[in-house]
């Protein structure tokens, strides 16, 4: 009778939780960018190894770029990026390139007059090269983009494709990767 009230004693003594360390981040470090910033992405959009940041500016139509000078401090690089006029950004994303080029990155926004003639308010996912902020495409997505996700390989062809949600219209965008031609 003792072994099995031993036995029993031993099944139902719980399992200490583990609690895992909390955070500690210590003082926050504060960085111009434009108005009203509402996404931001990391990566490695100049020449060195440290994490750089792309801040999307929602009221300024804009993205600011901040390098890292290698110790976790951030200078703007350069005047911000018009994204269009009255474009609403909303979103940004990097799009990774292989080890020696630099991260290339993707906004979404609403599109420009001469881009939405017809007034059917599809969006634009445009990707930019870090640095020099040119456009590399402009493509069409849903009805008010609001978020893009990269880093999905969906069709399993060895490249990034992003994904768009577009709130006005109840619809995801699929942007597949494709090669330069």
């Amino acid at each position: 009778v003792a072994l099995l009230l031993a036995r029993t004693a031993a099944a139902q003594t719980p399992t200490p939780t583990v609690i895992p360390p909390t955070f500690s981040f210590g003082e926050a470090r504060f960085y111009g960018v434009g108005s009203e910033p509402v996404a931001v992405a990391a990566g490695r959009f100049d020449s060195n190894a440290s994490l750089d940041l792309i801040v999307v500016n929602y009221g300024a139509d804009s993205v600011t770029q901040l390098t890292n000078d290698g110790t976790g401090r951030f200078n703007r690089f350069g005047t911000d990026a018009l994204v269009g006029t009255d474009t609403f950004p909303a979103w940004v994303a990097k799009i990774a390139r292989d080890e020696e080029a630099k991260d290339e990155f993707i906004v979404v926004r609403d599109p420009t007059e001469s881009e939405d003639p017809e007034g059917d308010f599809f969006g634009r996912a445009v990707t930019y090269r870090a640095g020099t902020f040119q456009p590399l495409n402009n493509d069409r997505v849903g009805e008010g983009p609001v978020f893009v996700r990269t880093g999905v390989d969906v069709n399993a062809d060895g490249r990034e494709d992003a994904v768009v949600a577009n709130s006005f219209g109840d619809t995801l965008s699929l942007l597949l990767n494709r090669p330069n031609i």
